[in-house]
């Protein structure tokens, strides 16, 4: 996306202090900052943040280093200062000065993996700002979405040994599979696929189907697309169960899966 274009997308979301639904506010007797706190995206995610010097003017240099972190390697970032509608790197950050009671707006946009919860962090001086970027629950393709089981925003899967041969994500049980897809589109859907965006650890294998068991048609996940739903019509929807076989895997890990859905 061009930056003129997510401008237009950042702007059309609400920016601006009085137009935000929610805010979350973090001090010291020194600052504040403002914040939009945890929000549910995406991929694309964009966060609102507010600095306000309260007793002096503020240099964001050495004093009060401005640095932003991120639980997930893989997000890309950009921060604009917001009234001169320009971007500014992160070396141009720490030679701004704010002035004691002047609101200075920013305006964080991430790239994150389609599925996964981020919990990112910016720290001013001694003020730390820390909300999730949560998984929006509702992806994929463009006539078909994506949930995760209700109350959970990421898919884990446990092995914990030498006391476990299989295993399951945590949300899925024999009614609920841990994926609900449904087909949102005006016409019959074909060969919906789920494949890792990442590799396995060394002796675990993760099974998936349309069923509540594992069986000779189950296929074994990996990086490459493969068909998990052959047929789907409109406004139907099917459950996928994911199954973990840890016996080979040598000690206690937890896999939190970064995966796509396709096809249809």
């Amino acid at each position: 996306m061009k930056d003129n274009e997510l401008w237009k997308k950042i702007i059309g979301g609400g920016s601006g202090l009085l137009l935000l639904s929610l805010i979350v506010l973090y001090s010291s007797p020194e600052m504040l900052i403002l914040s939009d706190g945890d929000i549910s995206c995406t991929d694309l995610c964009i966060s609102h943040i507010y600095i306000i010097p309260l007793t002096k003017e503020v240099n964001l240099g050495k004093e009060n280093p401005v640095i932003l972190s991120f639980s997930d390697k893989n997000v890309r970032w950009k921060l604009f200062k917001v009234e001169e509608n320009i971007l500014i790197q992160h070396s141009q950050i720490d030679k701004l000065f704010l002035k004691p009671f002047a609101i200075q707006e920013f305006v964080l946009v991430g790239y994150k993996p389609p599925y996964k919860t981020v919990k990112w962090s910016l720290s001013v001086g001694k003020v730390v700002l820390d909300p999730y970027w949560y998984y929006d629950g509702n992806i994929a393709g463009e006539n078909f979405t994506v949930y995760i089981a209700e109350d959970y925003n990421e898919v884990n899967i446990t092995c914990f040994q030498p006391y476990m041969e299989n295993t399951e994500p945590n949300g899925q049980d024999y009614n609920t599979g841990i994926f609900q897809v449904t087909n949102t589109g005006n016409a019959t859907l074909y060969n919906i696929t789920i494949s890792l965006n990442q590799s396995l650890t060394t002796g675990f294998t993760i099974y998936a189907q349309t069923a509540n068991y594992v069986h000779s048609g189950s296929i074994t996940l990996n990086t490459t697309n493969q068909t998990i739903i052959k047929r789907l019509i409109e406004n139907q929807s099917k459950d996928v169960w994911l199954y973990g076989k840890c016996e080979n895997v040598s000690d206690d890990q937890t896999i939190s899966l970064n995966y796509s859905f396709g096809g249809g």
